[in-house]
């Protein structure tokens, strides 16, 4: 946990008001969550609904001083669905780019929607994403005339993190064309035995 703490660039402080307490409510909060997935088809109007936890087991020792080491071995066990998902559509995203708009939570939504979508946009097909469709998805509280006000400036937060994003202004909304990951794909080779 404070590799992880580090990783983020994050200072490692302990009491009630440090970042390891922080740290501990949102993995409990991670742990104790329900992902309702809602998908629209546009073409015959079905939606589709998927109730997707991602935890199935979660037992995790938090020490009380960021130097001690762990007494205990902490596990987190993942649902079959959701390990298998991942391993078949994740993309791996920048730690430090997390770090760099920790605190402008629109922007890391942002950050993490266009490093998973914008990887897969045919390049012969760019995305216009329309201001409805936009504020449905990052709006939150915000009317949409605030959210139009408010969604560049987080937009801008979020390329930044992940300047290979490519994406241009529409007088509707955005287009997001493909872009490479913010991590590009590693092969390891591995020698034949025989």
């Amino acid at each position: 946990m404070t590799a992880m703490i580090h990783e983020l660039g994050l200072g490692v402080s302990g009491g009630k008001f440090g970042t390891i307490s922080g740290f501990k409510e949102q993995i409990n909060c991670f742990a104790r969550c329900r992902f309702d997935i809602v998908i629209r088809d546009a073409e015959d109007g079905t939606q589709t609904y998927i109730k997707a936890e991602p935890i199935e087991r979660f037992k995790v020792w938090f020490a009380q001083n960021p130097d001690q080491h762990s007494f205990w071995p902490s596990e987190i066990v993942l649902t079959e669905q959701f390990y298998e998902n991942l391993k078949e559509h994740a993309i791996p995203y920048n730690f430090q780019a997390m770090h760099d708009i920790q605190n402008k939570p629109r922007a890391i939504d942002i950050y993490l929607w266009t490093v998973q979508r914008a990887y897969r946009i045919p390049h012969n097909k760019p995305l216009l994403m329309r201001w409805k469709e936009l504020h449905d998805m990052f709006g939150g509280e915000l009317s949409l005339k605030h959210f139009k006000v408010k969604f560049p400036k987080d937009l801008l937060a979020a390329k930044t993190a992940y300047p290979e994003l490519r994406i241009e202004g529409h007088p509707e909304g955005y287009i997001f064309r493909q872009s490479p990951p913010p991590v590009p794909r590693t092969q390891i080779a591995v020698p034949n035995p025989l």
